[in-house]
């Protein structure tokens, strides 16, 4: 499962992330790069201990504090063939009970504590990476 747009400006809902100029779910470059950087760590840094965190690989791929990294992950957009079908509203139900100290009958709990979101169904995106080149001094 992958999750994004929950660093938000509101506290009161976690929405999609949705390009600001096409107005489709995406996935941010920002957060790809997070996927990769950990997978590299946690999966592949125990066989390469280079590709840990601390590592010099690592450093080179993803960056640290003081420079870049050689690969720039770009935003990945939905396909033509799948960008009219990925979004599709769903109900999120609450299921807790006793809330403020107040027991409501599961029924009547079901029914007022409904609140419509938009969920992302399965889509292909494509996804863009781009070789920085290194600039020797």
């Amino acid at each position: 499962m992958f999750v994004t747009g929950h660093g938000g400006n509101s506290v009161l809902e976690t929405s999609l992330t949705l390009h600001r100029i096409y107005g489709v779910a995406y996935l941010p470059g920002t957060a790809l790069k997070g996927v990769a950087s950990h997978y590299a760590h946690r999966q592949l840094g125990d066989q390469q201990p280079a590709l840990k965190r601390t590592g010099s690989d690592y450093n080179i791929l993803f960056g640290s504090q003081t420079s870049a990294g050689f690969i720039q992950f770009h935003d990945a957009l939905p396909t033509p063939a799948t960008v009219s079908k990925a979004l599709k509203q769903d109900v999120h139900t609450a299921h807790h009970q006793d809330y403020n100290g107040i027991i409501v009958e599961p029924i009547v709990m079901i029914l007022s504590t409904r609140l419509h979101v938009m969920m992302i169904l399965p889509s292909l995106f494509h996804f863009f990476l781009r070789r920085l080149t290194l600039e020797l001094h």
